[in-house]
């Protein structure tokens, strides 16, 4: 199934007669390579992919060793390639963020429509968080964050309550892992600090990020976890630090704690709370 909806999206979004044909980067002949093998589906040779990407054969040949040894392709017998594990991999990560946005995006709104602030949802993948899906507030300013943007652990408000929610394995290997990178003058930067912020996330269920990754930002968060109690993201409301004092962001929590427990409850998760 999952196979079935990577090729269909494929074959909807890149055809012969609508692509663009040689780029000149290598990146760019690599990405001709590979939507050639899309396209074709399961079963493409080396003369009909050196056809569509106008490419040497030779070089046709080099690029699709590259994608092959990184998982995007893989050889088949007498010369021809079919989309490799890779492929599926991201296509089945693509999947989850639709899934999670749809379920989550009833609860986003009337968390916006009480706090009148932008709204983020954000996944945990590796050690890191990525935006997918952003609310815009009703005021007459615009966040610059945007969807599919990465956000570090150690600065952000959704990045520290997703800490403070792992279980105490996991979030130590995280933790031992992060470059505890200097965003702003206000971020933390040494282990034992950042530590003793996460435990005050842990007991109030909440962060706070007090322009600790971008001068003049805000926000206040709190995590959601699954059907398996593990914890899967974040919410977070943000705004201009001149709208969002630090008295306003602690008086907004409750709304923001609310908002991720109900979408942990839209997940299937416990409804018991985790001990601190």
């Amino acid at each position: 199934m999952l196979a079935h909806t990577a090729y269909e999206m494929a074959r909807g979004s890149i055809t012969r007669n609508d692509r663009p044909s040689a780029r000149p980067s290598r990146l760019g002949r690599i990405l001709d390579v590979f939507e050639a093998v899309i396209t074709d589906g399961f079963d493409s040779s080396l003369a009909s992919i050196t056809s569509h990407t106008a490419l040497p054969k030779s070089t046709t040949h080099r690029l699709l060793a590259v994608l092959s040894q990184h998982g995007y392709v893989v050889p088949l017998e007498h010369g021809h390639y079919a989309p490799g594990p890779q492929v599926f991999v991201i296509a089945g990560l693509a999947s989850t963020f639709h899934d999670y946005a749809r379920v989550a995006r009833p609860i986003l709104a009337d968390l916006r429509c009480s706090t009148e602030e932008t709204i983020h949802l954000a996944l945990l993948v590796g050690n890191e968080a990525i935006y997918i899906e952003k609310l815009e507030g009703n005021r007459p300013y615009r966040m610059p964050s945007e969807v599919g943007k990465r956000l570090p652990l150690h600065s952000t408000a959704i990045g520290k309550a997703i800490l403070a929610s792992l279980l105490v394995r996991e979030r130590d290997r995280v933790l031992a892992q992060l470059p505890l990178s200097r965003r702003t003058t206000r971020t933390i930067t040494d282990r034992p600090s950042l530590v003793t912020e996460i435990a005050i996330t842990r007991k109030r269920r909440y962060a706070i990020d007090d322009e600790e990754d971008e001068d003049g930002i805000r926000c206040v968060s709190a995590a959601f976890r699954g059907h398996q109690d593990t914890t899967l993201g974040a919410i977070s409301v943000s705004a201009p630090a001149f709208n969002l004092s630090t008295v306003k962001a602690h008086a907004l929590a409750p709304a923001v704690v609310t908002a991720a427990d109900a979408l942990s409850r839209a997940l299937g998760a416990p409804i018991s709370q985790r001990p601190a």
